[in-house]
């Protein structure tokens, strides 16, 4: 079993780039997307964020200000992607669910962040990733 404290900074560094609502002890949402985080004091950073009615490119929250962080937005199904890259690349697709990892052929990461790698197969690899991603946000709407 791996360390909970590892598991818990990889929860949240993978809320990066994403939409998140910050609620502090004060009880004030903001809501923006996570640009950085402090993983040794809990600290945000915010993009685009809504304060009152208007945007702030950006907005700097300490950890000790905040009581709740929360994603608007459900975690990739990596399962789901991994069975459709294994359709293009069977035998040659390993899911790692505690790295929340797809690996093809041994040298492309496929993450929630995106896919990481080079050559044909990588081309390949987005171009199902982007799809699938597509696929999902369209079936939300």
């Amino acid at each position: 079993m791996e360390d909970p404290k590892r598991m818990f900074r990889r929860e949240l560094i993978s809320l990066l780039g994403k939409y998140v609502i910050v609620e502090t002890i004060k009880k004030e949402e903001f809501k923006g997307v996570l640009l950085g985080i402090d993983t040794d004091t809990l600290s945000v950073c915010l993009g685009d964020v809504e304060v009152n009615g208007s945007k702030a490119p950006r907005l700097f929250i300490m950890g000790h200000d905040i009581s709740k962080i929360y994603s608007t937005e459900p975690p990739l199904d990596l399962e789901a992607l991994a069975e459709e890259i294994k359709k293009v690349f069977p035998n040659m697709v390993i899911l790692d669910k505690d790295a929340r990892i797809i690996k093809v052929m041994h040298n492309i990461i496929v993450s929630e962040a995106g896919v990481k790698g080079s050559g044909p197969v990588y081309q390949r690899v987005k171009k199902i990733y982007e799809n699938f991603v597509k696929s999902r946000q369209s079936s939300k709407e």
